[in-house]
Order: C-alpha cells, then structure tokens, then sequence
C-alpha cells in the first residue's frame, strides 16, 4: 500500500501528465484475489504482478515494458514527424495568402 494513495490514483495522476501518459505502469501488490489483479488491469495497469515476486515472471514482465516503450517511442517520432510537416504546411499556406493579400 502505498501512503495515503492507492496505486490506481497514483496511476490516474501520471496518466493526465502528457509528460508521463504513455507510460507503462506495472502494479506490484500483494492482493492477489483474482478480482484485485482483474480490476488493476481494466483499470488501466500494463500488467499486475503478485507478491512474493517470482523472478522470472518480473524479467518477462519488465522485457514487455521496454519493448512496448520501444514501440511508443516509434509512434511518438512518427506523430512528430506528421505535426512538423503539418506545421510546415501550414505555414505555405499562411505565406501564400499573405502574398496574394499583398498584390
């Protein structure tokens, strides 16, 4: 438990931060009644571990965590990429008007 917050309002306050939205969040508890580890998932968590930690269970998890990070990263470059080249546009537009304003 964490003090005086529970891990889904933790997860709640980094998922409107644009800084920290995208972030794979992994529950460690250890309530580990089906229904606990079902309501972490809808919740929202990347994936929900039980103590006592397993070992290699962690590794695989934290290996998900990166590759899905990897792949966030790829699609991040790629909304970048569409925003500057929509910005660019625009600006071509918005010179374009200016100049036949102008005549």
């Amino acid at each position: 438990n964490l003090p005086g917050i529970s891990g889904i309002e933790a997860m709640n306050i980094l998922r409107v931060d644009p800084l920290t939205s995208r972030i794979p969040i992994v529950a460690l508890s250890a309530n580990a009644i089906p229904r606990d580890i079902e309501k972490g998932l809808e919740a929202g968590f990347f994936r929900y571990l039980t103590k006592p930690i397993r070992v290699n269970h962690f590794m695989e998890t934290m290996n998900e965590v990166f590759e899905f990070a990897d792949s966030a990263r790829g699609v991040i470059r790629q909304e970048n990429e569409s925003l500057r080249v929509a910005q660019q546009f625009l600006m071509l537009v918005s010179n374009n008007a200016e100049m036949k304003s102008d005549q």
